[in-house]
């Protein structure tokens, strides 16, 4: 009855089970497997079920959902890399739509890099995962059937998850709640 979400700085060297000791955004290119197995042995976690959504499905399920609103407590300066920008008179809850988004939670233009990427990441994921499972969005079913169309083509999961497994999970999360640790 209790989530909690765990990211690892994509910089952060790794052993590589089969390979060298690389960064652990590294392992993914030599498959799912793979990646799983290095999360495994660096947390002494068995990991049960797995699900991957590249950059556009992530972009298109924002926008299917309606955006989202994410407490964002101080100005974010522009990011180069991304062009992402909170003005100081934006602070607050910040609507983000889909493209706005990706922006957001790739950004890592801050004083801690990639650990405040870390923590905006989990913050969307919460709040993402809090809307998806709300009755304002299952009990619409021109939007249920949008995200699982965005789903079908964007997203890829280990041979046991379901896309109806996911949708429980959804909603495990949400009667649950998610715990962002700081």
């Amino acid at each position: 009855d209790h989530v909690i979400m765990v990211q690892f700085p994509r910089d952060l060297y790794v052993d590589i089970p089969g390979q060298s000791k690389d960064r652990i955004n590294a392992a993914l290119q030599f498959g799912r497997s793979r990646l799983v197995q290095t999360v495994e042995r660096l947390t002494g976690l068995e990991i049960n079920r797995y699900a991957q959504i590249n950059i556009a499905g992530f972009r298109d399920l924002v926008d299917k959902i309606g955006g989202v609103d994410v407490c964002v407590p101080e100005p974010i300066p522009f990011d180069e890399a991304t062009g992402i920008e909170i003005p100081p008179e934006e602070v607050g809850m910040v609507h983000f739509d889909g493209e706005r988004a990706l922006r957001f939670v790739r950004s890592r233009a801050f004083f801690t890099g990639d650990f405040e990427r870390i923590q905006n990441q989990q913050k969307f994921l919460a709040a993402a995962i809090n809307k998806v499972a709300s009755v304002g969005t299952i009990l619409r079913p021109d939007r249920v059937r949008g995200m699982l169309q965005i789903a079908g083509d964007n997203l890829r999961t280990d041979d046991k998850t379901t896309i109806n497994g996911l949708i429980g999970m959804a909603r495990r999360i949400a009667r649950a709640g998610v715990e962002v640790p700081v």
